[in-house]
C-alpha cells in the first residue's frame, strides 16, 4: 500500500470504516441519511466503498450533484441516472418516457424536454425529479433490488442556487426531496443519502426555512479513523513506502499527531518517503511543525481560514475573533470569557455568540468539553492558526 494523499484510493486500502458501511446499510432498511463529516476525514473513500460493495439486494448510485446549479439541472442528473439503471435492469422508464427528447446521433445521454430551463422555479423540473423517483421505486420492486442515491455535495449546489436564485428555490429542492421520502407511492421505497464539504445546517440557516425539511432523515456522523485503524494505516504506508523507521512508535506517533485523519496520515508518509533517513517519532512532530509554518501550505489548511468568509457572510469578524480567543488560551475557554472578548471586538450581541459558537462546532473547527469550554478539534490547526495570524 503506497501513500496517495488526495487520490482515488483502491478499495482494498479504505481502511476501518467497514463496521461504519454497515451501520450505514441497516439504516437505509428503514430511513434516508443525512452524513455529517469534516474535510479530509474519508467521505468519498466511504461513499465509493458503499457503491463497490453493496450488501445483497442493494444497489448504491453516486451523482456529484455540486455541478448542478438550478433545480432543473439537479432534476435532469437524478433522472440521468434513472434512466441509466433502468436500462441496464432492462426495465422501462413509463413515467421518464414523457420527457425524454429522441437521442441525438453517436448520443448514449439521455435528452430530457423541460420548459423553463432558464426559470427555477417553474413546475416542470419537479414533475421529472417526480417522475425519475416514481419510476426508480416501482420498477426497482420488479427486479428484486433497491437503489440508495448518494447525493454527494448537495449542501453546495443548494447554496449556489441560493445566492444565484434566491433561497426559496434552494428550499424548494429540499421540500420536494421531503415530499418524495414521505409521499405513499415512493416513500417505502425512496432511499437517498446527503453529504457534502460544507453542512446542511448552513444551507438551512441561507434559506430560513422553519418547515424541517430534514426532520425525518436521521443524521450520521463520519468519525476519524479509530486510533487502532489510525496506526494500521500507518503501518501499511509505512511498509508499503519501505521507510527505514526506527522500532518503536512510530505509526502511532503519526496516528496520534493526525488525530487519525486519513488524509493527514497519507501525507506525511508521502514526505517521509522523499528522504532515506532513519524516521523517529522525533523526526516525525519535526516535520509537521515545518509543514505548519510552510508558506507553501502544503496541507492546504488556508481553507480554514478562507471559507470563514462564504460559511459566515452574516456575521462579520465574530468567528474569527473566537477562533483567536480560543486559538491563543492554553486551556478551554468557557463562554463567558468569550462573550467578554467578543464585547471588547464590538460584538456585544450575547446571542449571536452562542449561535456562531454552535456553527463552529458543527464545522469542526471547535469541540466542547463536558464543562463547557471550547477548544479547536484538531491541535494542529491550532498551532497553524496561531502563526497564519500572527496571535504570539
Amino acid at each position: 500500500m503506497r501513500a496517495n494523499p488526495g487520490g482515488v484510493l483502491d478499495i482494498a486500502d479504505i481502511i476501518g470504516r467497514d463496521e461504519f458501511i454497515a451501520r450505514m446499510w441497516d439504516v437505509f432498511n428503514w430511513n434516508s441519511v443525512s452524513l455529517e463529516a469534516d474535510r479530509r476525514v474519508g467521505k468519498t473513500s466511504v461513499l465509493r466503498k458503499m457503491c463497490a460493495a453493496p450488501p445483497a439486494g442493494w444497489e448504491a448510485a453516486y451523482l456529484d450533484v455540486g455541478k448542478a446549479h438550478s433545480p432543473t439541472e439537479f432534476a435532469e442528473i437524478v433522472a440521468a441516472e434513472v434512466f441509466k439503471r433502468l436500462t441496464g435492469w432492462n426495465r422501462p422508464t413509463v413515467r421518464l418516457a414523457e420527457y425524454l427528447s429522441p437521442p441525438m446521433a453517436g448520443s448514449v445521454e439521455p435528452i430530457f424536454r423541460l420548459t423553463g430551463r432558464d426559470r427555477p422555479r417553474d413546475g416542470s423540473w419537479k414533475h421529472l425529479l417526480t417522475a425519475a423517483i416514481e419510476d426508480l421505486v416501482e420498477q426497482q420492486t420488479e427486479v428484486g433490488r433497491r437503489v440508495v442515491l448518494l447525493f454527494d455535495e448537495l449542501p453546495w449546489m443548494l447554496q449556489a442556487v441560493a445566492i444565484r436564485d434566491n433561497p426559496l428555490a434552494a428550499a424548494e429542492i429540499l421540500h420536494v426531496l421531503r415530499a418524495l421520502r414521505q409521499s405513499w407511492t415512493a416513500g417505502r421505497g425512496f432511499r437517498m443519502l446527503i453529504c457534502g464539504s460544507i453542512g446542511m445546517h448552513h444551507v438551512l440557516r441561507l434559506v430560513d426555512t422553519y418547515a424541517a425539511p430534514l426532520n425525518d432523515v436521521t443524521k450520521v456522523m463520519l468519525p476519524p479513523l479509530s486510533r487502532v485503524d489510525a496506526i494500521e494505516l500507518a503501518r501499511r504506508l509505512i511498509a508499503g513506502e519501505g521507510l527505514n523507521v526506527e522500532p518503536g512508535s512510530v505509526a502511532q506517533t503519526i496516528a496520534d499527531e493526525t488525530e487519525g485523519y486519513p488524509y493527514f496520515i497519507h501525507l506525511i508518509v508521502s514526505r517521509l518517503a522523499v528522504d532515506s533517513l532513519l524516521v523517529t517519532p522525533e523526526r516525525v512532530r519535526e516535520l509537521i511543525q515545518r509543514v505548519l509554518i510552510d508558506p507553501n501550505d502544503p496541507w492546504e489548511l488556508k481553507y480554514y481560514r478562507n471559507r470563514i468568509a462564504w460559511l459566515y457572510p452574516r456575521d462579520g469578524s465574530l468567528p474569527l475573533v473566537l477562533l483567536d480567543a480560543i486559538a491563543v488560551a492554553e486551556r478551554p475557554v468557557k463562554l463567558a470569557e468569550l462573550q467578554e472578548s467578543a464585547e471588547h471586538a464590538g460584538e456585544g450581541d450575547a446571542k449571536k455568540v452562542r449561535e456562531v459558537l454552535r456553527l463552529l462546532v458543527l464545522d469542526y473547527y471547535l469541540s466542547r468539553d463536558a464543562e463547557g469550554g471550547f477548544a479547536f478539534r484538531l491541535p494542529f490547526l491550532r498551532q497553524w492558526w496561531i502563526h497564519d495570524r500572527e496571535l504570539a
